[in-house]
């Protein structure tokens, strides 16, 4: 199995916008979403499926480019 890129690997991430990744990851774990060949897709899917706390991004995320 590859390994998918977790909560871990994006530190700017709010807290709540982990927690929806690291579910994710087990949902593309456990082989209930396709794609698992993209290391990025559990994020991916977050980000097409407007997942982040501020829809389409991460506000925490926002806050640090500022």
């Amino acid at each position: 199995m590859i390994h998918l890129l977790t909560s871990k690997d994006y530190p700017w991430l709010c807290n709540n916008c982990k927690a929806v990744l690291d579910q994710l990851v087990g949902v593309f774990q456990d082989g209930l979403m396709e794609d698992t060949d993209d290391i990025e897709a559990p994020v991916m899917k977050m980000y097409d499926d407007g997942m982040y706390c501020g829809g389409d991004h991460c506000e925490n995320e926002k806050e640090e480019q500022e």
